[in-house]
């Protein structure tokens, strides 16, 4: 495995944290992409699909045979859930964090680990799978999420999941990706910044704010059970959108229990399924936030699940303002998502 990560770097160059101290937010320039000048002419920049790859193949590869690989295993089926290193990573060993800077710029050798969660159910989407099925894909990410945090050098970890070429889907099989990072994402931190001071003004949790008055008016609610409301939030950053968040305010994914992995699993799916109904199956990215890993307390915050259909073109106006044009409510968005609910029952 080592030999293996310095040809990687040698072959690709290393990837590295670069901080904008403009905009006070980290970036990644991805060096082991390999990318050169002439792969951007005629947007080549694009991720194209590879029909003749397929990510179980990858389980077969030098890589994966050498690391800890999680598995869950059926007794009709053999294995239903693998997780394992992405054989072409972000981010190369944890333990090497060297400081890059140049001049005023702060900047580190982009190490961490970069893995895949994927399901033995031939080409099944998300919205096609039993809630049992999904659950356990959370429970894989719990597991792993558990064995990460455990590192000193890893202060969070994202998980994602890519549906679709513009979604970055650029695989056939449907799996998602969980990133340990020795760094606080800057989306994660901005949202850290924001609750903390909404709890040293108003004494009391901005998440139980947001929920409670979601679920007491109702307009923008799409979907709910014992344990989560799905919603289209009031300033919703892209049409369609929806967030998942639990009912009891919990800054720590990694610390929910089975139960509620089954309610999380029948929201998502659920979710999953309205937009597939109602905007004739999009693409879309769903992405997780949780407090960070860092030995910090965070009893202010709360994880949540946010699903993104690929709805909109981000142009000129929104790059320069950094402020999202939302071209339906998204009052009128849950409305309309909300029928197909009331179908699939």
């Amino acid at each position: 495995m080592r030999d293996q990560q310095i040809y990687k770097r040698l072959h690709y160059g290393e990837s590295e944290f670069r901080y904008d101290l403009l905009r006070n937010e980290w970036v990644i320039v991805a060096k082991e992409c390999g990318k050169r000048p002439q792969d951007f002419f005629d947007n080549k920049f694009i991720i194209e699909k590879d029909s003749d790859v397929d990510v179980l193949e990858l389980l077969e590869s030098d890589d994966a045979s050498e690391i800890d690989t999680l598995v869950y295993k059926d007794k009709k089926q053999g294995w239903t859930t693998k997780v394992f290193e992405n054989k072409y990573p972000m981010l190369i060993d944890k333990s090497l964090i060297n400081d890059v800077s140049e001049g005023p710029f702060p900047a580190f050798s982009a190490s961490g680990v970069h893995e895949i969660v994927v399901k033995n159910n031939g080409e099944k989407p998300f919205a096609d799978m039993e809630i049992v099925e999904i659950a356990e894909i959370i429970d894989a990410y719990q597991d792993r999420y558990l064995s990460l945090m455990k590192d000193k050098n890893i202060k969070s970890i994202s998980i994602f999941h890519n549906h679709g070429e513009s979604a970055g889907g650029s695989i056939n099989h449907p799996h998602s990706q969980i990133i340990a990072l020795p760094i606080i994402a800057s989306s994660v931190e901005r949202e850290l910044i924001a609750s903390e001071r909404y709890m040293q003004k108003n004494k009391i949790n901005l998440f139980d704010t947001m929920r409670d008055y979601e679920m007491q008016v109702k307009k923008r609610v799409v979907y709910e059970n014992e344990d989560y409301v799905l919603y289209c939030p009031f300033a919703s950053r892209k049409a369609f959108s929806m967030r998942i968040v639990p009912k009891k305010t919990n800054a720590y994914f990694e610390r929910i229990t089975d139960i509620e992995k089954l309610s999380l699993a029948d929201v998502l799916r659920e979710g999953i399924n309205v937009l597939n109904k109602g905007l004739n199956s999009p693409d879309y990215n769903f992405y997780l936030h949780t407090a960070p890993c860092d030995g910090q307390e965070y009893e202010y915050y709360s994880y949540f699940l946010d699903i993104y259909p690929k709805t909109q073109v981000y142009a000129g106006f929104e790059m320069a303002t950094d402020m999202d044009i939302v071209p339906i409510s998204p009052e009128d968005s849950a409305s309309f998502l909300k029928e197909f609910v009331v179908e699939s029952e």
